[in-house]
């Protein structure tokens, strides 16, 4: 292209030299991050995240848990009885009870427990996870295997599937709200759009670096979140009203919105939430047949986080992305009416049995909070894991 202006040569020029130095850095970065890769996964496991458990290139794409790895999780700001948690991982990336269990073949398991972290649950020990406690019943055959790793969605289940997938067996599916959120970078639907950041590690440092900063520009908006929030629960399951407004347009691009859009019913939904819902509908479903296939049952939990009742969740790690007032509950049954209507499998919304269950104990105890969940998380605590398995697991 011929540029006659000289001052716009120049630009162009500048512009030229900055993409040349940016491309130049992000290889170099990239060729320093495989090598250290490679080195790392010659002593056991590859640590990408800094002082985390996480890594890349293991059986599951794009990440998982380092695979033979013990690490200790710090939980001592929820004031448990409990300040450190022991977790064993196996060669799948499997949460199991001890050492010994590491190398165990997941596959002489019959039942299968599958998802993200609502079934890694390393804030709480393994004797009192769903999988754990099934281990206190003395027919073998009854034990569960689980797995899964924080924000894992229906692909990487998918694939953990294909390496579990046998005859004879149950599969149960544990599904999270944000498997589906069209804003949120690690959904299904998400993921499967930008190719360049799922295989290039010096893109995936770099988003890293930056994401506290794009998070808290997402955020400013919060006095317009604050008027779509009132708005969306002061109407009717059926009105529409608070994602037509200015102020939901300052704010769509925010990850809490999606917990408020998938409390309505899926007519009010703008046409990206359907898109990346239906994308994963279909990773579910093709799930679901094969299993039936191999003469197997399945069964699909959507599992809610704690802003979805009026004071589990509180404010902790979740004052960003995921927070909500305390005092707000956040039901998911938009989201819930529309799996159960859409996949073909059973299909269950946790969140009824939750709330009624919650309900009972707040009769006895109207000051009784986070009965269910963890203190700064919204994920479940012991009491929750308890109250699962002795309804659908036991």
């Amino acid at each position: 292209m011929f540029i006659k202006n000289k001052y716009f040569k120049i630009i162009f020029l500048n512009i030229s030299i900055l993409g040349v130095l940016i491309i130049s850095f992000l290889l170099a970065l990239e060729t320093v991050l495989r090598i250290k890769a490679s080195i790392l996964s010659l002593r056991g496991g590859e640590r990408i995240v800094s002082g985390d458990k996480y890594c890349y290139d293991t059986d599951i794409k794009p990440y998982g848990y380092c695979p033979l790895i013990t690490h200790t999780k710090d939980v001592s700001r929820e004031g448990l009885d409990y300040k450190l948690v022991e977790v064993y991982v196996d060669k799948l990336g499997g949460r199991v009870g001890s050492p010994e269990k590491q190398k165990i073949n997941p596959k002489i398991y019959s039942n299968f427990l599958i998802g993200d972290s609502m079934v890694q649950a390393d804030e709480i020990p393994f004797q009192k996870t769903i999988q754990g406690l099934s281990r206190n019943n003395i027919d073998k055959s009854k034990h569960i295997y689980g797995i899964g790793v924080g924000s894992w969605n229906s692909n990487q289940y998918s694939q953990v599937l294909n390496k579990l997938l046998k005859t004879n067996s149950n599969y149960s599916f544990f599904l999270s709200p944000n498997d589906f959120f069209p804003n949120y970078s690690l959904s299904s639907w998400k993921q499967s759009k930008p190719f360049i950041y799922k295989y290039s590690r010096a893109i995936r440092w770099v988003y890293r670096k930056i994401r506290p900063a794009v998070i808290k520009i997402a955020n400013n908006n919060n006095d317009s979140f604050q008027r779509v929030l009132h708005k969306s629960i002061i109407t009717s399951y059926k009105d529409c009203a608070a994602f037509k407004s200015k102020d939901f347009q300052k704010i769509k691009l925010q990850t809490r919105v999606d917990h408020l859009v998938f409390s309505k019913h899926h007519s009010c939904w703008p046409e990206k939430y359907r898109i990346s819902v239906d994308h994963s509908i279909k990773e579910l479903t093709n799930m679901g047949k094969k299993i039936y296939k191999n003469k197997s049952s399945s069964r699909f939990f959507i599992v809610p986080f704690a802003i979805s009742f009026k004071n589990e969740q509180t404010k902790g790690r979740l004052n960003n992305t995921y927070y909500f007032p305390s005092d707000k509950g956040i039901s998911q049954r938009g989201l819930a009416e529309y799996l159960t209507e859409k996949i073909n499998f059973p299909v269950i919304d946790l969140e009824p049995p939750i709330k009624k269950e919650i309900l009972k104990i707040r009769k006895n105890c109207s000051s009784c909070v986070n009965n269910f969940y963890l203190k700064y998380d919204g994920h479940l605590n012991a009491n929750g894991k308890q109250f699962l398995f002795n309804k659908y697991f036991k």
